[in-house]
């Protein structure tokens, strides 16, 4: 490689302009990716929020419950306390579908999600759709029950989106939030195989609420990005070059072994024609 170079000095201008003219290139494309983005991080107001419920008159030994919620909603959480063994609690809205699955109850130890990829990559819904989904109580006696209302809005309360400016991106966000606001009746039912006594059972529903909040566009640390880009390219030139380096002193090492080799030969014979005169 020295004699490479020695023959053609331009070999190694060629490389150091190549490499600083990679890294001037990735340094750009950072730049204007954090000047100029096309995409924008939102947030809503994620909040949970407890609704009131009434009572309805009590037949068959059955204990029933009603409540009425407005707004844009996600999550959708039932509890009962007090529940008998073998009871049952069946909840169903009025008016619109919601998704829910025996699972829900563990998502927030992350076990479960309703959504999640198919086979071609795209997030769909993997949860049960009715108008009415149902719960037992568990080993410790607590029934629970969760749902959602709307797969559109951002469960953890951020979400992104592309557009060609922020104004437009804040109309499409409120236009999500106002295409998932609605008015949904609730009609709660407490079943067991004798009379429930509503002074024993203990009932709470609550919702997770969304509303705007900020949007902002989506921003690249440049000195970070730069950084990484820079050790990225460090990479790539190092594994160029690590290959034929490799052969390179390789074959210097085998030049060397043959040329210790020879004169070793050289000594041996020189020695053997000595004795022999």
């Amino acid at each position: 490689m020295q004699k490479s170079i020695a023959r053609n000095p331009n070999m190694l201008r060629t490389l150091i302009g190549l490499g600083l003219t990679l890294i001037i290139v990735l340094g750009y494309a950072v730049y204007s990716a954090s000047l100029d983005s096309e995409y924008y991080l939102y947030t809503t107001s994620n909040e949970e929020v407890d609704v009131q419920l009434e009572q309805q008159d009590q037949g068959d030994g059955t204990v029933v419950f009603t409540a009425e919620v407005t707004g844009a909603f996600t999550w959708v959480n039932f509890s009962v306390e007090g529940l008998p063994a073998g009871g049952e609690l069946e909840v169903t809205s009025g008016g619109q579908r919601w998704w829910s699955h025996p699972a829900l109850v563990e998502w927030e130890s992350g076990i479960f999600n309703c959504l999640a990829p198919d086979d071609d990559f795209e997030i769909v819904n993997t949860c049960d759709r009715s108008y009415t989904h149902s719960a037992t109580p568990d080993d410790e006696g607590l029934t629970r029950l969760r749902g959602l209302l709307d797969d559109e809005l951002p469960l953890s309360g951020m979400g992104s989106l592309r557009a060609v400016n922020e104004t437009v991106a804040q109309e499409e966000v409120e236009q999500m939030i106002a295409a998932a606001d609605s008015t949904v009746t609730w009609r709660i039912v407490l079943r067991a195989e004798h009379d429930i006594d509503p002074a024993d059972v203990t009932v709470t529903m609550t919702v997770v609420e969304h509303d705007f909040v900020n949007i902002e566009p989506f921003k690249l640390d440049p000195v970070t990005e730069g950084f990484w880009s820079l050790t990225a390219l460090l990479g790539c030139l190092f594994l160029v070059l690590l290959l034929p380096m490799g052969f390179y002193y390789g074959s210097r090492l085998k030049e060397k072994a043959e040329a210790r080799g020879r004169d070793a030969a050289l000594a041996e014979e020189s020695e053997h024609v000595g004795e022999t005169a």
